[in-house]
């Protein structure tokens, strides 16, 4: 039968070797590195807290900051005279993948899913 044994240093397990080794402490086998000893017993480490969950942008999320860009695009057209930046880019399958993709590039997470209804150009 194997025997196991730990290295301590300020009450935690940083090495385990099988065998007894000088300086070591005798240890069961589900003993591991990040344990914690209090001179009597091993204590698993405690468990590491959730990740947060992050914001995320749904497709209608999506789709209102497109009109929103839309609007103050058509506005700036309005008043410079010019052609619309994102017209043809917002308004097909194609632009908004690239949309998507720049975004998340810029580390906005995004979920796409499909809105129930389509925004009012009012909201």
């Amino acid at each position: 039968m194997k025997t196991y044994s730990a290295k301590i240093v300020d009450g935690v397990v940083v090495n385990k070797v099988v065998g007894l080794l000088d300086g070591f402490i005798p240890c069961p086998k589900s003993v591991g590195i990040g344990w914690s000893y209090d001179g009597v017993s091993f204590a698993p480490p405690p468990a590491p807290e959730p990740e947060p969950e992050p914001d995320i942008a749904t497709a209608r999320d999506l789709a209102y900051f497109v009109n929103g860009l839309n609007r103050m695009f058509a506005e700036k057209e309005a008043e410079l005279g010019e052609e619309s930046l994102v017209e043809g880019f917002i308004y097909d399958a194609d632009g908004m993948a690239r949309l998507m993709n720049s975004l998340q590039l810029m580390g906005v997470p995004i979920k796409v899913t499909v809105p129930d209804e389509t925004p009012d150009e009012g909201a």
